[in-house]
């Protein structure tokens, strides 16, 4: 019967350069393998955070945008105007005056969106327009593709459904509601936001004089 080989005493065993080059390549895939695994996780976070990011300043921009032109009051001095990718309307703009206190002054606040820069950018210029001091354009959210605005306009009779137009140029009125779609770049595709702002409606010079006949009568 064949006996099996005996290790001799103070004899060495280990693996063999084969052995040792195989297992060296094998760790060398799981390690690549770990590495890319983890690269494209990194990836994916960085670009998911960043569209996050880029929709909650839209999203943060669009919110002052609503409060601006939510204030916006009837000025004979600045009309409110507007296209399909800008418009401009009067507000008040606080700051201190000479003694300290607070000062109200009548400002055209004006967004616009320019196509070069894909950015929507705004920008406040102090009653009379054409100083000297009126301020640049400032970006107010950038990586923009396309902005669309609408205006509706008051019915003229009640219930009836209001009508968007394109643009506004109505002397010494203001639009029913104002309606902005801003699309953004959003990886390899686009991302939208649609905010509609119901302005302050003011009585028409009609209403007014009727009002004015009811008290005195």
């Amino acid at each position: 019967m064949k006996q099996l080989p005996v290790k001799q005493a103070g004899g060495r065993s280990g693996l063999t350069l084969i052995e040792l080059l195989v297992t060296t390549s094998i760790l060398a895939v799981i390690v690549s393998t770990i590495l890319v695994a983890l690269y494209t996780g990194v990836l994916v976070w960085e670009k998911a955070g960043g569209y996050d990011m880029q929709r909650m300043e839209a999203m943060l921009a669009l919110e002052g945008f609503e409060r601006e032109a939510r204030n916006s009051v009837p000025f004979y001095g600045i009309e409110f105007q507007g296209s399909s990718t800008d418009v401009r309307f009067a507000g008040i703009l606080s700051s201190e005056s000479a003694n300290g206190g607070p000062a109200l002054r009548f400002c055209e606040i004006e967004y616009a969106f320019d196509f070069r820069s894909h950015t929507f950018r705004r920008r406040i210029r102090i009653y009379p327009v054409g100083n000297a001091g009126d301020g640049p354009f400032e970006n107010a959210i950038s990586a923009v593709e396309s902005v669309k605005l609408e205006y509706a306009d008051v019915p003229a009779k009640r219930g009836d459904p209001h009508v968007w137009l394109d643009s506004w140029s109505k002397p010494g009125q203001l639009p029913a509601a104002l309606r902005v779609e801003l699309e953004f770049r959003q990886g390899n595709g686009t991302a939208s936001i649609v905010r509609t702002i119901v302005l302050p409606l003011h009585e028409s010079e009609e209403k007014r004089a009727r009002r004015g006949t009811d008290d005195a009568a």
